[in-house]
């Protein structure tokens, strides 16, 4: 059997009874997350932007989308959804942001034909895998395929989305696989939009994706069965032969679950992952010791040159671009002694102090001769006072990593920050926390989506 072949077999024979309890719990996690991010993300200029195409294209009215009373065909709210749950980058991230590219599509799909908790559940713990294996057979050429510009979660979220929108709507096996053949074939992203509004697509588009390619297939739209391996397919056009693994791609199928191992880890600032760690490290020495702006006379964050490709823009002067900037992060950092969803305003990029930090207190400091093991260790912040004293301190594991796990008591605070940022009714901010909890008890989730169109 083709990859193709024994991936669609798993999903098509697995039930949520085959599923650790341990697995579904996380999965809650990150369903409450999503929706977090997605409704903050509702109360953006781009997510205006958003819910006005929505109302110029409406046509159908079968699916909720998140913080307007707009309704949408299922195809477009999955895209609007998905766009709105990466816009912020605040959504969760390990084998990439699969998440934002899997359950909106759920969701949607859910809203028209009044499926159950249970089933999206399962639907996305599948999309999980699928994402992740994907992911694995390559993750040793994922720099270069960065390198050519292309934007992993797009590329892997297209399919897993088709694949667990297939799950959802119960297609048998030769169907699932022409969802992934139908999907192999509109899976793109480029990295190249990185700190724009379009980023955020990525995750809309792959969702949509999902729900056009499970969709069609449903109705016997013919594709190619071999799509992940086929001379032709998925792999060998967008890695190269070669760079990659396909026997990875079937190896320990839901042994453990992806979702579990290696996991996702939880977003604590709302900008790329790449700053994290540096964040985690600075303001640790900042609130430790109690400094202030005025005190510091230097930050230098020490890291390899390929973080900075990834990070790439140098003082920026538009608040949004300083979600890929280390010295925009470290310049609030020092400056504010946080990093919220308002750091990255426009209004906050023009602050004086934000303008001189960058100029002459962050220094980033570069090293190319540095191994794999070292950039593993973090990104090391030296911190020098005024009065001479002088702080150093490195994080390896970012906080909410899957191996420090945020607390449900954590993720629950998260969606009530994000929820303040948005217009979300006050009254349904501790519903939505509750049915997500209970969601196998929801017969049609329906009802969740409809207390985040507003």
């Amino acid at each position: 059997m083709g990859a193709t072949d024994t991936l669609v077999k798993f999903i098509n024979k697995t039930q949520l009874s085959d599923i650790s309890q341990e697995a579904i719990d996380i999965t809650k996690k990150h369903i409450i997350d999503w929706f977090a991010t997605a409704l903050a993300g509702s109360n953006e200029e781009a997510g205006t932007i958003l819910h006005d195409y929505a109302n110029e294209i409406s046509g159908s009215n079968h699916a909720n989308i998140i913080g307007t009373e707009i309704k949408g065909s299922v195809d477009n709210a999955a895209f609007i959804n998905g766009s709105l749950g990466h816009l912020l980058d605040y959504d969760d991230m390990g084998f990439s942001h699969p998440t934002t590219c899997i359950l909106p599509g759920l969701l949607a799909l859910a809203d028209k034909n009044k499926i159950s908790g249970e089933k999206v559940l399962l639907s996305l713990i599948l999309g999980y895998e699928v994402f992740e294996k994907l992911s694995f057979s390559a993750r040793p050429y994922e720099g270069s395929l960065r390198k050519r510009g292309y934007h992993p979660t797009s590329l892997y979220g297209t399919m897993a989305s088709a694949a667990a929108c297939a799950k959802l709507l119960d297609l048998n096996i030769e169907q699932t696989k022409r969802s992934l053949g139908i999907a192999g074939s509109m899976a793109s992203g480029l990295s190249q939009n990185f700190g724009t509004w379009v980023k955020g697509m990525h995750g809309g588009n792959s969702s949509r994706a999902g729900v056009v390619s499970a969709t069609l297939a449903s109705k016997g739209y013919y594709a190619d069965e071999e799509i992940i391996e086929g001379d032709h397919g998925f792999f060998h056009a967008i890695h190269i032969e070669g760079n990659y693994d396909l026997e990875k791609v079937t190896e320990n199928l839901g042994n453990p679950w992806a979702i579990v191992s290696p996991g996702l880890s939880v977003k604590q600032y709302p900008c790329c992952g790449g700053n994290h760690r540096a964040l985690d490290a600075a303001l640790s020495i900042i609130k430790e010791n109690n400094l202030s702006y005025e005190q510091i006379e230097t930050l230098t964050a020490q890291c390899h040159p390929d973080l900075i490709n990834l990070l790439r823009f140098m003082k920026p002067t538009k608040g949004f671009n300083g979600k890929f900037s280390l010295d925009y992060n470290m310049a609030a950092a020092i400056v504010y002694g946080e990093v919220k969803i308002h750091t990255f305003s426009d209004e906050i990029a023009s602050d004086p102090r934000m303008i001189e930090a960058m100029e002459s207190k962050i220094i980033i400091e570069q090293h190319p001769e540095w191994t794999h093991e070292q950039t593993s260790q973090g990104t090391p912040i030296i911190i020098k006072t005024n009065d001479g004293k002088e702080f150093t301190k490195s994080v390896a594991i970012q906080n909410w990593h899957p191996t420090k796990p945020i607390s449900n008591n954590e993720v629950e605070e998260k969606f009530r920050y994000c929820a303040e940022n948005s217009k979300l009714p006050e009254q349904n901010v501790e519903k939505i926390i509750e049915m997500i909890w209970n969601l196998e008890e929801c017969n049609d989730t329906n009802a969740l989506t409809t207390l985040c169109a507003f």
